[in-house]
């Protein structure tokens, strides 16, 4: 069994306490607090991260979170989670590494 990564057991320390469970997949980590369910329609919330403040972020929006009932992912890491930050809707980077030209001005491409 691999062991856990930091951002993991970050997100682990403070949500299963309150009951949470943790679900990983490829690069989201979702927490289900307890009798939470997915409405079949909503919205979501996106909060961007650096990072370098990824750490401090989740520290501080998983406990509101989870005292919230609500259902959430977080990357699971904090390259991850600055890649997602600069993207825009879609799959970027393409297959062939290229961010489309309205991501220039973030990534120093072009």
């Amino acid at each position: 069994m691999a062991a856990a990564d930091p951002i993991e057991l970050l997100v682990g320390g403070l949500a299963i306490p309150a009951g949470c469970q943790l679900v990983r997949r490829e690069v989201w980590l979702a927490v289900h607090p307890p009798a939470s369910r997915l409405e079949p329609h909503g919205w979501k919330l996106h909060v961007s991260a650096r990072p370098v403040g990824y750490p401090e972020l989740i520290e501080l929006i998983v406990p509101v979170l989870v005292e919230a009932g609500v259902v959430f992912k977080l990357a699971t890491s904090a390259r991850t989670a600055g890649t997602a930050a600069m993207a825009p809707a879609g799959h970027w980077p393409n297959s062939l590494g290229n961010w489309p030209p309205s991501c220039w001005r973030f990534t120093g491409a072009g």
